[in-house]
């Protein structure tokens, strides 16, 4: 007799949702908590970029923005250049879309 085996695959899917459905889901989710993190990882990433280091912001980036920004510097230092900002600020801040993966939630 032969034997059978079962392979279990993870099927990643999204689920969209409303931020306000994601407050329901997440009680503790504070949307002007979270825009102000968001804002400040901005400055800092820019700051990052004009002292051509990312160490200081890498934890709150992702593996694929990390090398894009790492790339910029690296270019910038090939040319012996750096990025100068003379004032680093946000205008503006919103949540366009709120997502759902089987690990986490994707907010844009």
């Amino acid at each position: 007799m032969e034997e059978s085996s079962v392979q279990i695959v993870e099927q990643n899917f999204m689920i969209n949702m409303t931020l306000e459905d994601l407050k329901k889901l997440d009680n503790t989710f504070d949307e002007s908590g979270f825009i102000a993190k968001v804002d400040n990882t901005f400055i800092m990433l820019h700051s990052a970029i004009m002292l051509g280091n990312l160490e200081r912001v890498k934890h709150k980036l992702s593996d694929e923005l990390i090398e894009r920004y790492q790339k910029i510097i690296d270019e910038h230092n090939k040319r012996n250049e750096r990025q100068m900002y003379d004032e680093i600020n946000v205008k503006s801040t919103e949540i366009v879309s709120v997502s759902e993966d089987a690990h986490k939630y994707i907010i844009e």
